[in-house]
């Protein structure tokens, strides 16, 4: 955990955690913090090894526990201290403090400062309590003449505040209920065909006027396009998911644009791309992805969107000539940046470049690919993705004609998948015909060909298409 949590961290958290873990932190845990940042791959032992080469005491579990806590300490501190939100209640705090002491006209300008920037950034809980401190000021600054009419004015704005603040929470409250009901269920049931119900009730744009705000028209955006996706209708997870690209582009400060969301909705456009071959629109989203990714040198969560992104495009529309040149450009850049990625994330997206390359009909390149994952710690990698290496590695020799080499795999894979329960229906259909074939040297009889028909698939097992690949053979 603390391994994946120093290698997801960027140049300026880094050096903000060193300052402050040499200042306020025990001298081992920034001897600790080096170590893991230049081997993030490293294990208990090989930390063990190096304190005890350097002559320096550890507690291993008791260390790695306080110097994690004391990271996430600091970067919540890191992020507080750059948020607008928190910039707003220090403004509001220091207010409060002037006005304790009867300083109302330098409390009244802090004030007014805060609430315009709490009304530009559109947050109706922070105009609502620069109001009424602002409110507060006034009766011990104005006349009483003069507090009735500001009294009048004010009392439309804040009815204003509190309605876009109710709509707001129901708002906010329907769409995590929505959002955590698609995390835990994938399929289109019936309870969460009542959310999208009572979700278009209550959206935004049913009161566009009163609460025309940026949050709410990106997640407005954001859910027709959940909603799209969840119902297959690629044609407005299009339209959705590019109109929530283009206004976070137009409405949110460039430096910002390397938010989850934004990226999410990329990567949903180019789904919709990929269904709908809309090659142009495609390549241009790629390239949006690609620019921030060099301005971010290579974050993790970008590489694997670009590699992710070029797979399922070229993949799907079968344009596999195209895909491999583009993604030979960047398969350099994703072995060079290994560290930053988990051993499991490193091996999901060499697997999935592995299946591109094989079903591009490139045998030899999927293999390289497929010993990539091979040479990762056995323990750092997940059961499903060894399980899925070892099934295309048999097949991947066996299109190459490595007929000796195939059998010695299919006795080494087999134990491995039948222990782990991996060895599926349609695994075993595959390597009785590899096997059939191997043993006659030529194509098995159509008896194979009729088990296929009424074989029960199990994707949560082996997300390889092995029926397809059998057919196509037999």
């Amino acid at each position: 955990m603390l391994n994946t949590l120093i290698a997801s961290l960027d140049k300026t958290e880094k050096r903000y955690i060193k300052l402050n873990v040499s200042k306020q932190s025990n001298p081992k845990h920034l001897i600790l913090f080096d170590f893991i940042e230049k081997h993030p791959r490293c294990d208990k032992n090989d930390i063990r090894i190096y304190f005890k080469k350097i002559e320096k005491k550890l507690n291993l579990e008791t260390d790695k526990e306080i110097l994690y806590r004391f990271i996430l300490k600091k970067l919540t501190h890191l992020k507080y201290n750059f948020s607008t939100k928190s910039y707003i209640r220090n403004l509001l705090n220091q207010a409060e403090i002037l006005f304790s002491k009867d300083l109302y006209k330098h409390a009244a300008k802090i004030v007014l400062k805060a609430k315009r920037i709490a009304y530009s950034i559109e947050d109706s809980v922070l105009c609502y309590s620069a109001y009424e401190l602002e409110r507060l000021i006034n009766i011990k600054m104005l006349s009483q003449k003069d507090f009735k009419i500001y009294e009048k004015n004010m009392r439309i704005e804040s009815k204003k505040i509190l309605e876009a603040l109710q709509i707001q929470n129901t708002h906010y409250i329907q769409f995590n209920r929505l959002t955590n009901l698609l995390k835990k269920d994938q399929s289109l049931t019936s309870e969460l065909i009542n959310h999208f119900k009572q979700y278009d009730k209550i959206a935004p744009y049913r009161n566009f006027n009163l609460n025309k705000t940026t949050n709410n028209i990106l997640m407005y955006y954001s859910y027709n396009a959940y909603k799209a996706f969840y119902t297959y209708n690629f044609e407005r997870l299009f339209i959705w998911s590019k109109k929530y690209i283009d206004y976070h582009e137009k409405h949110i400060k460039q430096k910002d644009q390397i938010h989850h969301n934004y990226i999410t909705m990329i990567h949903t456009f180019i789904l919709s791309c990929s269904e709908l071959n809309k090659s142009l629109a495609f390549k241009k989203a790629l390239v949006k992805v690609e620019r921030m990714a060099i301005a971010q040198k290579y974050p993790a969560n970008l590489l694997r969107n670009i590699i992710e992104s070029v797979i399922i495009f070229y993949g799907t529309n079968k344009k596999y000539t195209e895909g491999m040149n583009i993604l030979i450009e960047h398969e350099a850049t994703f072995k060079l940046q290994e560290s930053k990625f988990s051993a499991l994330e490193f091996s999901m997206v060499s697997l999935n470049i592995a299946q591109f390359y094989f079903e591009a009909k490139s045998y030899e390149q999927s293999i390289e690919w497929l010993n990539i994952i091979f040479k990762q710690k056995t323990k750092d990698i997940s059961k499903y993705i060894l399980a899925n290496t070892h099934v295309l590695n048999v097949m991947a020799h066996f299109e190459l004609g490595n007929n000796s080499y195939t059998e010695n795999l299919l006795i080494r894979s087999i134990p491995f998948l039948k222990t782990n329960r991996f060895y599926v229906n349609e695994v075993d259909l595959c390597f009785q015909y590899i096997r059939n074939y191997l043993d006659n040297n030529k194509k098995v009889n159509k008896a194979t060909l009729e088990k296929l028909q009424g074989v029960q698939l199990s994707p949560e097992k082996i997300h390889l298409n092995l029926i397809g690949w059998l057919e196509e053979k037999i």
